[in-house]
């Protein structure tokens, strides 16, 4: 589905979000790169717009982007040049989230941005982030959810299901990934994200929450030993 419409996708976030999703991923790179960091991974990267927002603060040295679907990677290798920081070395590798292939202990910083709510196996993809990190290292989440209640989510849950799917499918010629994406984000509610992350074997989880609650940030740290 994200292959299908690779070549549409940044168009319609950028559109659907208003522009805040720029925001949103500056957020949580100043929140991730606290300091100088040797290296990174962001999963689920897409055609690469947390990557580079990573890559934007200017504290990483390496920062590797990985992907399952091949046409969004090929879009971020091509939109590398433009957007990296000069100083950041980049490389892009195509896995899953829950079986990257990559060795243990190999990363400072992961991050994951509007991705675990897509993954087939959820408690896997945050072991494997675990896995990956250095003792220490940290773990951003960033994902929709619902406001909780009241007027706010009565609207946002118009916009949603209705406004957005209708205008997907003018914009990028099919309404699917956006009905799905509303259905996800249902499915998200019920996730007890911070449980999920302290079975992993993560700890000191931060929250924030960003845009009337539309928005998370989940900030969770691997131990030392």
């Amino acid at each position: 589905m994200f292959s299908a419409i690779a070549r549409r996708y940044d168009l319609c976030n950028h559109l659907f979000s208003f522009g805040l999703d720029f925001y949103w991923r500056r957020k949580a790179a100043a929140i991730t790169c606290d300091g100088p960091i040797a290296s990174a991974l962001d999963l689920c990267c897409g055609t690469g717009d947390m990557t580079f927002a990573l890559a934007k603060t200017g504290q990483l040295q390496s920062i590797t982007g990985c992907d399952i679907a091949r046409p969004m990677l090929d879009i971020a290798a091509q939109k590398a040049e433009k957007y990296a920081a000069a100083n950041t070395a980049m490389q892009w590798h195509c896995a899953s989230a829950e079986n990257t292939g990559l060795p243990a202990a190999s990363f400072d910083r992961i991050t994951c941005a509007f991705g675990f709510r897509n993954v087939d196996d959820l408690p896997a993809a945050l072991k494997e982030s675990h896995r990956l990190l250095k003792p220490g290292g940290k773990l951003c989440i960033l994902e929709f959810f619902l406001p909780k209640r009241g007027l706010s989510r009565r609207l946002y849950l118009f916009y949603l299901c209705r406004i957005m799917p209708l205008a997907a499918g003018w914009i990028a010629g099919d309404s699917a990934p956006w009905h799905y994406l509303a259905a996800s984000i249902h499915r998200w509610e019920t996730v007890d994200l911070t449980a999920q992350l302290r079975q992993a074997g993560f700890h000191d989880i931060i929250i924030r929450s960003l845009t009337f609650g539309t928005v998370r940030i989940h900030l969770a740290q691997k131990g030392t030993s």
